[in-house]
């Protein structure tokens, strides 16, 4: 006994679509309602069985914050749970491909690692099998992943410089454990970092596309290697000369005897 229709026994195998979000209780009957061969019993029809109820879970409902971070596409619960300490897991769709991550027992999805370009994604929940059954399909929602900016070394300049990517709001740029670096997406300009190193090392030098969080989510990271090397200290002589009767345009000339490899110019 569905919600108190009574259905053939056939049907029973295929009841998702009788099960309701508020609840369907089920009964068992067992039918007769007829005489034995020489007709002297009647077979009636059994009492109910003790009933069981099932609730068909309510969609997961994805907000305005549901990818505000880039790294997770989070959800709210179905709202129609109504005891405690219920173990509610989810399925994850790609489109119409389940995301190979498999179950979820979190209201969240890592997105590391997905492939940039256009998502379609949508949730189910899982019921525990007991009194929950499985939900419907939640809606859509729709957004692309960045490509990465693609960092390279531009000698001629000293500098970084990257992809202008289309969608893009900034880009988040780290050098080593320093300072998180955003520069603002301008299509008008280069986009490009001047370096300033104050100590010999090598660097890790990591870089990403920001999204808006919304239409868009950040790209994954991508990192090179910055080897910095402090030049030798140079080796120089100095002389001072007032060969002038002003002696305030004395001059002192100072010769590099041992000079240091790769520099470019020398400051006093």
């Amino acid at each position: 006994n569905l919600d108190n229709a009574f259905r053939d026994q056939g049907t029973v195998n295929n009841v998702y679509s009788f099960i309701g979000t508020s609840g369907t209780t089920l009964a068992v009957v067992a039918e007769a309602n007829y005489y034995n061969a020489d007709r002297t019993q009647y077979f009636m029809s059994s009492a109910r069985s003790a009933t069981k109820t099932f609730i068909k879970l309510k969609a997961p409902q994805f907000t305005d914050g549901s990818l505000a971070n880039s790294k997770e596409l989070v959800w709210n619960a179905p709202t129609n749970v109504d005891r405690p300490n219920v173990a509610i897991s989810y399925e994850v769709f790609d489109g119409d491909i389940a995301m190979g991550t498999g179950l979820v027992t979190g209201c969240k999805c890592n997105l590391t690692g997905l492939k940039a370009g256009d998502h379609n994604m949508s949730v189910r929940a899982i019921g525990d099998g007991t009194r929950y059954v499985d939900s419907d399909i939640s809606s859509v929602i729709s957004f692309t992943k960045l490509e990465k900016p693609g960092i390279s070394v531009d000698k001629a300049n000293n500098r970084y410089v990257w992809n202008n990517i289309a969608g893009a709001t900034s880009y988040y740029l780290r050098i080593g454990n320093g300072k998180e670096y955003a520069e603002p997406n301008d299509v008008d300009k280069d986009c490009s970092y001047v370096p300033v190193f104050k100590s010999a090392g090598t660097y890790s030098v990591t870089i990403k596309s920001i999204g808006d969080g919304k239409r868009y989510i950040d790209s994954d990271e991508e990192t090179i290697t910055q080897v910095v090397k402090k030049l030798k200290t140079p080796s120089a002589t100095a002389r001072y000369s007032s060969d002038v009767v002003d002696i305030n345009n004395g001059m002192i000339t100072v010769d590099i005897v041992t000079p240091s490899d790769n520099c470019t110019l020398y400051s006093f």
